[in-house]
């Protein structure tokens, strides 16, 4: 996934309430479509990286389902735990 840098700090970023395993991307990408932004594919014309990374507890997986269904039916566009309360980026 990529992003203008503008876009995401328009939306606060990752939703920093979400902890754990599941549903950070569901609820950024749901944050986009509510701001009105429209998706483009590049498949097979951009380059892509993976990170490798540990697997995390999916211990809060219902929270975190929670928090993005609230927010896609909502139609939150910015959230109040991100970019601006956590790294001084407004």
């Amino acid at each position: 996934m990529s992003m203008w840098r503008s876009d995401f700090i328009a939306i606060n970023g990752l939703n920093e309430d979400i902890e754990g395993w599941g549903f950070e991307d569901h609820d950024l990408t749901a944050r986009f479509y509510n701001l009105g932004l429209k998706r483009t594919y590049v498949r097979q014309a951009a380059l892509a990286y993976h990170l490798e990374h540990h697997n995390r507890s999916r211990e809060s997986k219902a929270k975190n389902k929670a928090i993005y269904e609230f927010n896609n039916i909502n139609k939150v566009t910015r959230v109040g735990n991100g970019l601006a309360e956590n790294h001084q980026i407004k």
